[in-house]
């Protein structure tokens, strides 16, 4: 029984910590690009302007989010990136509601993307594995060490 509870509180922790980085990305996003500009996030022309920008920022803090919980689970993408985005949504609408009120930023496009994003991050862990690219980028940076003593490396050659 503990076992069991302790593999739920640890699927609970992999979730927010993929939820918090999705929401994260596209809040500090949008903030810098509020503070860049010079006016608040919620102003309506700031939003219409870098409409592009702000559903990029979700779908990137999303995939971001999915990916790190595939990675770190051992549920499928499909729950992984599911839950991690519905997670994500429902921070935005606490952390937007509560600083800018409720309705101000984000609507039903947002939000799809977010979790959009999030199922794209899961599916993209899961299909293609990440660490042999590494690996086989890594082998091939890393140059073969020279021989110490030169007849045998002659010998190598002629084999």
């Amino acid at each position: 029984m503990v076992a069991h509870e302790e593999e739920n509180k640890t699927s609970s922790q992999i979730y927010w910590a993929g939820a918090f980085i999705a929401f994260g990305v596209s809040f500090l996003g949008l903030e810098l690009l509020g503070f860049l500009n010079g006016v608040s996030p919620t102003d309506a022309s700031l939003q219409s302007n870098i409409r592009i920008v702000i559903i990029i920022l979700n779908i990137v803090g999303g995939f971001a989010g999915g990916y790190l919980v595939t990675m770190k689970s051992t549920f499928g993408w499909v729950q992984g990136g599911i839950v991690t985005g519905v997670m994500a949504i429902v921070l935005l609408f606490v952390f937007q509601g509560v600083l800018y009120g409720l309705g101000v930023i984000g609507d039903q496009l947002t939000m799809f993307v977010m979790l959009l994003g999030s199922v794209l991050g899961a599916f993209s862990y899961e299909h293609t594995d990440l660490r042999n690219i590494i690996k086989i980028g890594a082998d091939k940076m890393v140059e073969p060490e020279p021989s110490d003593d030169p007849e045998k490396g002659d010998e190598e050659k002629e084999s």
